[in-house]
């Protein structure tokens, strides 16, 4: 019986040995505690086997997408090939707030869309406004017109200036000018 105790001892002494990494295939929730200037997030577990992580890279999910995350957000911590120098942290619960977004994309659409994001200094189509003049019929001045032709729609005077040799009247108008973009973003789209 002290071989078959003994071989036992062993048998279970090499088992131990092989399968305590058990613990690194598995992914444990945490808390973001906060982020590094290079990315890497600071870790801490919910389950007691682990202390505090830090400097854990994280995969977005996203090929090219990089992350900044607000302090609580929940997250899984990982270990590539069951290595604990490898942890890694994925799979990002709904609850939590990503602060910002980066994503390295050729096209990005929002709600399936099909139009160009206006962005900060994009140029705009705001309409023409004309001066023209023509002699009053009566050969005692002219008349100025002035008239806003808007980007979409039809012309509008805005107003008339009756000019004459001895006196005159004008009259004056005032109309919004409005803009229509003309050139967007063409990465990104919205609906």
């Amino acid at each position: 019986m002290a071989n078959a105790d003994r071989l036992k001892a062993l048998l279970t002494g090499f088992i131990r040995a092989v399968t305590r990494q058990v613990d690194y295939c598995a992914r444990y929730p945490c808390t973001v505690a906060g982020q590094n200037a290079d990315g890497t997030l600071e870790l801490v577990p919910d389950s007691p086997k682990f202390v505090g992580l830090s400097k854990v890279k994280y995969r977005p999910g996203i090929p090219g997408a990089t992350l900044t995350v607000a302090s609580g957000t929940r997250v899984l911590l990982g270990f590539d090939n069951a290595d604990p120098s490898k942890p890694y942290a994925e799979g990002w619960d709904q609850v939590g707030t990503v602060t910002e977004l980066d994503v390295n994309a050729t096209l990005i659409k929002l709600n399936s869309g099909t139009n160009g994001v206006a962005r900060n200094g994009d140029s705009t189509t705001n309409g023409t406004l004309a001066m023209t003049q023509v002699p009053d019929g009566g050969g005692t001045g002219i008349i100025i017109t002035f008239t806003y032709t808007p980007p979409v729609g039809s012309p509008l005077t805005v107003g008339t200036i009756h000019l004459l040799t001895a006196g005159g009247t004008a009259t004056a108008g005032t109309s919004a000018i409005a803009g229509q973009i003309n050139s967007s973003s063409a990465s990104v789209k919205c609906g």
